[in-house]
């Protein structure tokens, strides 16, 4: 097992790689759990509705780690076929928004980064099952 890169997580997040704002092509109201929603802490996975590829909630309930490292030049750093950051920063990307966030920073596009000792309640990781 491993964290996703940052390529692999959206790719997943957007359905194998189409253009749609959230999860699944859905609206922000059927994919995400979001403080517009009136929640106050992190769900069980699953009350939404899934993506095409069978993945809850890739649109908010919690931040997500992934391998990448924030850095200001990444995207001049990484190969295009198989981006990948993993040094030039001391903070780690996260993806997806949470419970905490509005609505609207749950979408595909959502980053932010931490530092790799962190820990919050919004904070959580998935994980790719290596062959």
């Amino acid at each position: 097992f491993r964290l996703p890169t940052e390529a692999e997580w959206e790719y997943a997040c957007r359905d194998g790689g189409r253009q749609q704002t959230f999860s699944g092509g859905f609206t922000h109201w059927e994919v995400s759990q979001s403080r517009d929603q009136n929640i106050s802490a992190s769900r069980p996975v699953g009350l939404l509705q899934p993506n095409r590829l069978g993945l809850y909630d890739m649109s908010g309930n919690m931040w997500e780690w992934v391998m990448d490292v924030e850095a200001a030049d990444a995207y001049s750093l990484h190969d295009r076929m198989n981006p990948l950051v993993t040094s030039g920063g001391d903070y780690y990307v996260v993806r997806s928004g949470s419970w905490a966030d509005a609505s609207g920073d749950t979408r595909c596009g959502e980053r932010g980064s931490w530092p790799p000792a962190s820990g919050d309640s919004d904070l959580s990781f998935r994980l790719i099952k290596l062959p």
